[in-house]
């Protein structure tokens, strides 16, 4: 799943066509209907690699509704991305969230949190020494 189908076409044109044929891949965009069928699903796996950098402070509520709609009792969710001690900015289109607002978000949506804070500091000329990259690990509480 992803926001824009341009990044899925970006994917598929980096597969071979045997691969494409045998695997049969289903890539979608992210939207109500297809939330709808995911968590019908109710997949064994979500994984979301550096997504959550480009979600705007001001849309990391409906960002995990719809992420943690589809985290089912039994998904391992796993994403992995950047955070810091507090809110910065550390791009025009990038941000490092705290890791205090992604749990408040997780659980407000019946989710508990893990994280796992990878050492060494995130290279960006915009980043502070507090940002970090992390394994941010979450699952449905009862």
């Amino acid at each position: 799943l992803d926001i824009t189908d341009i990044f899925i076409q970006m994917g598929v044109e980096q597969l071979s066509p045997e691969l494409l044929a045998e695997r049969k891949p289903e890539l979608r965009i992210m939207d109500p209907a297809t939330l709808s069928e995911v968590r019908g699903v109710k997949p064994d796996f979500v994984y979301s690699l550096a997504v959550l950098r480009h979600v705007p402070p001001d849309e990391l509520e409906a960002f995990f509704d719809k992420l943690m709609s589809v985290v089912a009792q039994k998904t391992r969710c796993v994403v992995t991305d950047m955070s810091a001690v507090d809110l910065e900015r550390v791009s025009s289109n990038s941000w490092a969230h705290p890791q205090s607002m992604i749990a408040h978000h997780v659980e407000r949506c019946g989710g508990a949190v893990q994280f796992e804070t990878k050492p060494g500091f995130v290279k960006s000329e915009q980043a502070s020494k507090s940002v970090r990259s992390v394994i941010i690990r979450i699952e449905r509480r009862n």
